[in-house]
């Protein structure tokens, strides 16, 4: 089989093949996964009431508004914005954010620390 034999039965084959599309799986997988995360971060944030889970319980399921952006590349863009601030704004939240529990707990270390000396 020479090179040319070989593009030619390449086309073909990827003639057959189905279009490609934005994800990898189609719209029922796509919001079972989303439904399960925003489940999970809401519990969570009921729970333990940090704010990161709250933003990310918000993120995932506006992940969604994808298959509504179809051949619509402001909208998709726009999505995509707002994604990577609320993404950005979680990561900052996690970090900066701290709860009462959480400052409690950092507090009697930092006290025992000084009696000690």
């Amino acid at each position: 089989m020479d090179l040319s034999q070989l593009v030619l039965s390449i086309a073909a084959i990827s003639a057959d093949a189905e279009a490609p599309t934005l994800f990898p799986y189609p719209l029922p997988f796509h919001a079972t996964f989303a439904i399960i995360a925003t489940l999970f971060f809401g519990i969570s944030f009921v729970r333990l009431r940090r704010p990161y889970q709250l933003l990310l319980a918000i993120a995932v399921p506006f992940s969604l508004l994808l298959w509504l952006a179809d051949n619509n590349r402001i909208f998709y863009y726009a999505i995509g914005v707002v994604e990577l601030l609320l993404i950005a704004a979680a990561f900052l939240s996690s970090i900066f954010l701290k709860t009462k529990k959480d400052n409690e707990t950092d507090k009697p270390s930092s006290e025992s620390s000084e009696q000690e000396d």
